[in-house]
């Protein structure tokens, strides 16, 4: 009896933690791709989906233990699965009929060879990433005996972000209201810092994954996207599959040589900092290593980095309409800027960043809001 009560325990943790996770990526997926498909394609929407249902469902249990129960537990994370998961069958069906009844009409030779070669690059993408990114695996918690070992991760962000997380699992936050949070490291003092990647590791504890798992398993997810979005928007960008291909390696392997020494040598040491360490002998260099120094470490860039990706590919793709005052174009620029606002909560560096590119963007259509003010309206929104 207690080797099957613990087996339904673990069951049942794997169960709604799945739900929790996939309720708000597939209702923002069903919901993109009824709202904006073809404007956007299918996998833009698709990797779109994921950074936006996370940071979404995160928010939607943070409002729902803030105002109604006052204090974070199981019952939030349900309530917010159960939303999407009513968001998601609302969409599901004319999104799917939608997707049905255009994929008869984008049938021929040239189109399916274009898109048979544009998902070939896309997996070999996503596949070199799922390799690289079992980083989030080996260099973070791992534990050896009684040690627990983080790799450099320990040397950013990871002790002030498990603090934030634990004070809603065991302290001061347990029990809070969305506007007097308390800060863990600054005892009485209101934490001034955006929460919701770490609340949403936190409510993945309430559904009853350990604290690694929470950790890693969205981390995994948001990596994969970014580095879909990364090849999607240098896609639109430039309008070649080759250079978005490069671009992806190209960013996130520069600042050192230390995964294709990794690899080479087979040696995935947690104690072992391959960016900066060159040889056994104690020569060191070290150049910022986007993956190593900023996803792994830095949990609001990953939470940020690819919604700020995504409110660009939709800013890109309304920007690009020849038609000023069509509905297609205000929608795009209008979830474009919902999903900018969402930026404020997980990294203020894309909120930012988001704002500087449109104003540039702006700016080169003065000519068109001079003689338009409903496109002036359009920017300011």
């Amino acid at each position: 009896p207690r080797f099957l009560g613990a087996f339904g325990r673990i069951r049942m943790s794997l169960l709604l933690s799945s739900w929790y996770l996939s309720s708000g990526i597939l209702a923002t997926f069903f919901l993109f791709l009824f709202e904006l498909h073809p404007l956007l394609t299918l996998s833009e929407a698709f990797f779109i989906s994921i950074p936006i249902g996370l940071i979404s469902n995160s928010l939607v249990s943070f409002l729902f233990s803030g105002f109604v129960t006052g204090t974070i537990s199981t019952t939030s994370v349900v309530f917010s699965a159960a939303f999407f998961s009513f968001i998601g069958y609302w969409y599901a069906r004319p999104a799917i009929e939608k997707l049905r009844q255009e994929f008869l009409q984008y049938l021929s030779p040239k189109h399916v060879s274009s898109l048979a070669l544009s998902s070939r690059v896309l997996a070999s993408i996503l596949i070199v990433s799922l390799i690289y990114f079992s980083f989030f695996f080996s260099h973070l918690m791992q534990e050896d005996g009684q040690l627990v070992l983080t790799a450099n991760s320990l040397f950013h962000d990871l002790n002030f972000d498990m603090s934030v997380i634990n004070s809603f699992r065991f302290g001061p936050n347990r029990e809070f209201r969305p506007w007097d949070l308390e800060s863990p490291v600054l005892g009485g003092e209101r934490i001034g810092y955006p929460i919701i990647p770490n609340y949403h590791a936190a409510t993945l504890c309430f559904a009853g994954l350990d604290l690694r798992s929470s950790l890693s398993i969205p981390s995994l997810l948001l990596a994969l996207s970014f580095t879909g979005l990364l090849y999607l928007f240098n896609l639109r960008l430039t309008g070649s599959i080759w250079a978005s291909a490069a671009s992806v390696p190209l960013f996130l392997f520069s600042g050192g040589l230390g995964f294709p020494i990794a690899a080479v040598l087979g040696q995935f040491d947690v104690t072992n900092d391959y960016v900066s360490r060159l040889a056994d002998d104690g020569r060191r260099i070290h150049w910022m290593s986007m993956t190593q120094d900023v996803l792994v470490t830095q949990r609001g860039a990953l939470y940020g980095l690819p919604a700020l990706l995504a409110a660009l590919i939709l800013l890109l793709c309304g920007y690009t309409l020849n038609n000023n005052n069509s509905h297609s174009r205000k929608k795009l620029l209008g979830i474009a800027g919902l999903v900018g606002g969402l930026l404020a909560l997980v990294q203020p560096q894309s909120y930012v960043a988001l704002f500087l590119i449109p104003f540039g963007m702006f700016l080169a259509e003065t000519d068109v809001w001079l003689m338009d003010s409903a496109v002036f309206f359009q920017w300011v929104g």
